[in-house]
């Protein structure tokens, strides 16, 4: 046993009861700098480097205390000063009487981690500041471009013939779509870099449709399409943030109404065992079999049948988001006959923390 601790890739320190060190490995002794000698009868506490709050050590000590294991990320400091950060498992030792003997530490270092970690962090971060700086200042020349365009295609500024109004609606078209485009690009920086904040409270998932059906029946009518509404009565509350849950729903209409050119969308609510299913059924062009693992990479669109000029990252973020709520988004197409987008979301409550 002995060997395999001296041999062990990790620390290895045992403490008696008041925590003063009876023993370390050779890994502790490289790692740290402090020879076997210099930490006999020493407390741990020579590691120290003041980083951590007096609240940390008293929270690790009342565990072990209580006879409990403690698991967390010591801060310490070497022998020559240099920081370094350690994950460490703390275990209490009992005797036959079920008193506490000794307590072991097994400490893995993960300095590199550490640093990796903040790189990327700091990474994301200046991704997301850049995004938003140019957002910020890609909106404002977009807002006045559009006030102006609508201003002359109302004839405020005189008559306009046909072909100037095609123009300027082909201009309007495409602002519109620059702009969706930045919404868009911010909206996936945010859930890539855990940026982006949700409200989980109890909702009426059947309101929701109801709403969100009564807001994009003038887009279907605009392509002569039917829009068929199918709830399932005494649905239960669930637990979802209404805003994000709204775009999704809103992401998956507009995909079928984008590429379905007669016929119907359907939007459906079902129950299942543990879940609730909603659901956005199109009659338009579907998707070939090899594309549909496809669908969810950003800034891709599939099929020859798809070139909407989109950056295919309403899907990437529409899954996400379901993702976010403990949900999955599924499909199913039949090319040449239609599609089905759904997704998913747990009726009963297992979520942990959110971004």
């Amino acid at each position: 046993m002995l060997q395999a601790l001296e041999q062990s890739p990790v620390s290895v320190v045992v403490t008696d009861m008041k925590g003063d060190i009876q023993y370390v490995n050779s890994f502790f002794c490289r790692l740290t700098g402090y020879t076997w000698e210099e930490t006999m009868g020493k407390n741990p506490r020579i590691l120290k480097s003041g980083e951590q709050a007096t609240a940390f050590y008293k929270e690790m000590w009342d565990t072990l205390n209580a006879g409990q294991e403690w698991r967390g990320e010591f801060h310490n400091k070497k022998k020559d000063g240099t920081l370094y950060w350690e994950k460490a498992t703390i275990s209490p030792v009992m005797n036959k009487s079920n008193q506490i003997e000794h307590f072991v530490a097994v400490k893995e270092d993960v300095t590199q981690q550490k640093i990796i970690q903040e790189e990327l962090e700091k990474a994301m971060r200046a991704k997301m500041d850049f995004a938003s700086m140019v957002s910020h200042e890609l909106r404002t020349p977009l807002s006045v471009i559009k006030e102006a365009v609508s201003i002359v295609t109302e004839a405020e500024v005189g008559p306009l013939n046909k072909d100037q109004m095609h123009l300027l609606t082909m201009t309007q078209n495409n602002v519109d779509r620059l702009a969706r485009l930045i919404n868009n690009v911010l909206d996936y920086q945010k859930l890539e870099s855990a940026m982006a904040t949700f409200q989980f409270v109890k909702n009426d998932l059947n309101a929701l449709l109801e709403e969100v059906k009564t807001g994009f029946e003038l887009v279907t009518r605009q392509k002569d399409l039917g829009f068929v509404l199918e709830l399932e009565p005494n649905l239960p509350e669930l637990v979802f943030d209404k805003d994000k849950i709204t775009q999704v729903i809103i992401n998956l209409l507009n995909n079928a109404v984008k590429f379905t050119e007669k016929g119907s969308i359907t939007l459906k609510s079902e129950r299942g065992e543990n879940f609730v299913r909603v659901s956005i059924r199109d009659t338009g062009i579907g998707i070939k079999p090899e594309d549909i693992p496809k669908l969810f990479q950003s800034f891709t669109q599939v099929g020859d049948n798809r070139k909407t000029g989109g950056t295919g990252l309403g899907l990437s973020i529409s899954k996400k988001i379901v993702e976010m709520h403990r949900g999955k988004v599924e499909v199913s197409s039949v090319f040449g006959e239609g599609t089905t987008f759904s997704f998913v979301l747990p009726i009963v409550e297992r979520r942990g923390a959110h971004a």
